[in-house]
């Protein structure tokens, strides 16, 4: 249920900025998105989202979507 939501919002919002694509078309197209974990000998940990792809990067510019990296925060243990 929550899955066809999150579906029907994906495609509403595209829609709204004029882009016609199911968003299982939208949805494969963010697949190849990477984050990146390293873990330092002195604990620490540094987080990085590979580059996003054009398409990638125009959609999120287009829904005015915050970059990946916004939402990668180090694990605290």
């Amino acid at each position: 249920m929550i899955a066809l939501l999150a579906f029907s919002l994906l495609e509403m919002m595209a829609k709204r900025v004029g882009k016609k694509m199911t968003a299982q078309r939208i949805i494969e197209q963010f697949a190849t998105l990477t984050a990146v974990y390293t873990d330092f000998v002195d604990g620490s940990q540094a987080c990085k989202v590979v580059r996003l792809t054009e398409f990638q990067r125009l959609f999120l510019k287009t829904l005015k979507l915050p970059e990946p990296d916004t939402y990668l925060r180090p694990q605290i243990q």
